[in-house]
């Protein structure tokens, strides 16, 4: 889908090139992807912390008027609501591989256009963050 990193943003602007661009970016969805694997051992605490991931990033999609994207996070975090209410202690399912990896699959291509998207806003902007790079990292490392 061309959704690349393409500069270090409010840091340097100039863009990147190609290949350093998208090794950054598939070397970012591989860590995101393979850490929210890792988390997936304690009952909830895959599904809360992609739940709060998803909320943050599906109001702001909505916020920024990206209403696809923010489709999407709602589908996913309706999907994860779901989820979580066989998983709390005694937990009749988990999530396994195959959820844990498709989420944070999930939250690495909107965590990426988020950046991108922000980056984009005009200064002006209500829903623009100063700091997209650092924003996301915050949201992602809960």
């Amino acid at each position: 889908g061309h959704i690349t990193l393409n500069s270090f943003y409010e840091i340097d602007a100039t863009p990147l090139p190609t290949w350093l661009s998208w090794s950054i970016t598939i070397f970012t969805v591989i860590i995101l992807t393979n850490a929210f694997n890792l988390i997936d051992g304690i009952d909830g605490l895959s599904g809360l912390v992609s739940s709060l991931v998803f909320s943050f990033l599906g109001f702001w999609f909505f916020v920024a008027g990206h209403f696809f994207l923010a489709i999407i996070c709602c589908a996913f975090l309706g999907s994860v609501i779901a989820f979580l209410l066989y998983n709390w202690q005694p937990s009749k399912i988990f999530m396994g591989d195959t959820g844990t990896l498709s989420i944070g699959f999930a939250l690495a291509f909107l965590a990426i256009q988020f950046i991108n998207l922000n980056f984009q806003l005009p200064n002006e902007s209500a829903a623009r963050f100063h700091a997209s790079i650092s924003t996301a990292v915050c949201v992602l490392i809960i």
